[in-house]
């Protein structure tokens, strides 16, 4: 009988776990939307001439968007390229 109720609660704690992680990257996706919006349109504008002052601010725009985007990467552990690539395959990026 202990077996059994030992089984029912790492059962329960695995998908308690399972629940969490879909929680978490449901809310990482929805952050990096928009993030991947603005480094776009950040990217779109640096080609442009501009300003000394205004290549700045858009260089810190996107840093700081970048190094979010990279805080809410559900892949932490790939490198850019390959994150990228996997990226552009399954569509998300849109040129």
């Amino acid at each position: 009988m202990k077996q059994l109720q030992d089984a029912q609660a790492r059962l329960m704690q695995s998908e308690k776990m399972a629940a969490l992680g879909a929680l978490v990257s449901g809310v990482a996706h929805e952050l990096n939307n928009p993030l991947t919006a603005v480094i776009g349109y950040t990217q779109l504008l640096q080609l442009r001439e501009l300003d000394d002052d205004v290549k700045r601010d858009l260089q810190r725009i996107y840093d700081g968007s970048d190094h979010r985007r990279k805080n809410t990467d559900p892949f932490p552990f790939r490198n850019d390229s390959q994150h990228h690539r996997m990226r552009a395959r399954r569509g998300i990026v849109r040129l």
